[in-house]
């Protein structure tokens, strides 16, 4: 290997390490503990969310279903 292959092949392990430990350490940051009262709230978030949702899907089929009839 000539030394500007053992440059280049040298320069790119340093450039994926430096991104690697980049994107570890952006993504820790996204991750935290939430509490209780927080859990909760996005429970419930969830819970209205599934409701409206099913409630549209039961709605777009029924219009689907009368379009049909006729």
């Amino acid at each position: 290997m000539t030394n500007k292959q053992g440059n280049s092949v040298g320069l790119s392990i340093m450039i994926i390490s430096i991104i690697t430990i980049l994107l570890f350490t952006l993504s820790s940051c996204g991750v935290s503990n939430l509490t209780s009262e927080q859990l909760n709230h996005r429970n419930r978030i969830n819970y209205e969310m599934d409701k409206v949702w099913t409630e549209y899907q039961f709605k777009t089929d029924s219009l689907i279903i009368e379009y049909n009839k006729h």
